[in-house]
């Protein structure tokens, strides 16, 4: 799908009903992905992204506190991760779980 854009830096992908990250993989220079706006439920795809320094995943579906740990694991260059508007948001523990990050 992306083969053809291996040195993008920036993909915006906001507002287009998107449920699944996937297909990103040739993406190895991605330093910026905005996602919000979609239907995203989980946090995965993202393992090749290996340059991404911000992630934004504002208004989607994600409720699952183990996929923002996940990120710590597979995207170490994250820096900015924006989970405003999710269901995430409101588990008790969240905001110590990801500054912990």
């Amino acid at each position: 799908c992306f083969e053809c854009f291996t040195r993008l830096r920036i993909l915006i992908l906001c507002f287009n009903e998107i449920h699944k990250i996937e297909g990103l993989d040739e993406l190895v220079n991605l330093e910026r992905l905005e996602l919000g706006f979609n239907l995203i439920k989980r946090i995965e795809g993202l393992r090749a992204l290996t340059a991404l320094q911000v992630l934004e995943l504002n208004n989607n579906l994600i409720y699952r506190l183990e996929d923002v740990g996940v990120l710590k694991k597979h995207v170490p260059t994250l820096v900015e991760l924006n989970l405003h508007n999710n269901a995430v948001c409101e588990v008790k523990s969240y905001r110590a779980h990801v500054l912990r990050r």
